[in-house]
């Protein structure tokens, strides 16, 4: 992913190189003032179509504001061939790393293409899942090839509705019931967390079973 502190940083320090404001930067752009100052504290990142514009506004080259790296190189191939780039022959963990860059119309015509038989790791879905529509997010779910740990399916929940969520835990259902699953099951759906119960229960440890009645 890109380093947006480094961004953030360069992006002040060419606007005042320039004796610029973040007013006159945001006029310019055509975007608002909070936009721009978003920019420079790293909440966000500018627009991917607007890049080239700021650059020049600012007088400096991409490299200079993004940095020197294989996204920077993916960016400019962005930029200079948005028209008749072959989305097809980029790979998802290297969209990733431009994610924060990437309209959202473009990054689903981009998902919606890939071939059906793809999959992508566990870490490469939790990148990509807040960036993405909730039918995407359902979708892509059952491309993660493998889930080992409850912890790598809870940052991933908000994300996906609850049968979806549901056929994810089934493989890592043999393990052993511990206090992160509690975190997991506001989530699922009622027959998953009564499946779980059942499993907790056959423990005769009260601390996992209390943990699970509120839900059920």
């Amino acid at each position: 992913m890109f380093n947006t502190q480094y961004t953030a940083m360069k992006l002040k320090e060419k606007r005042v190189q320039k004796n610029l404001t973040q007013m006159q930067v945001a006029d310019y752009m055509g975007v608002s003032y909070q936009a721009v100052s978003n920019w420079e504290r790293g909440n966000s990142m500018p627009d991917i179509a607007k890049l080239d514009e700021l650059c020049q506004y600012l007088d400096c080259t991409l490299q200079e504001l993004l940095g020197s790296s294989k996204e920077t190189e993916l960016v400019e191939q962005f930029m200079e061939h948005k028209e008749t780039l072959n989305m097809e022959k980029i790979a998802i963990r290297d969209v990733i790393a431009i994610l924060p860059l990437i309209k959202p119309e473009t990054l689903t015509t981009y998902l919606e293409n890939r071939p059906q038989q793809e999959e992508i790791t566990i870490d490469e879905y939790k990148q990509l899942a807040p960036f993405i529509s909730r039918t995407l997010a359902n979708q892509f779910s059952q491309r993660i090839k493998q889930i080992d740990r409850i912890n790598q399916l809870i940052a991933v929940a908000p994300f996906i509705d609850r049968e979806y969520l549901d056929r994810l835990v089934d493989p890592i259902l043999s393990q052993e019931i511990e206090k992160d699953w509690e975190q997991l099951y506001p989530f699922l759906t009622k027959e998953k967390i009564a499946k779980i119960a059942e499993k907790v229960v056959e423990t005769k440890d009260l601390r996992k079973i209390s943990r699970v009645v509120p839900f059920l």
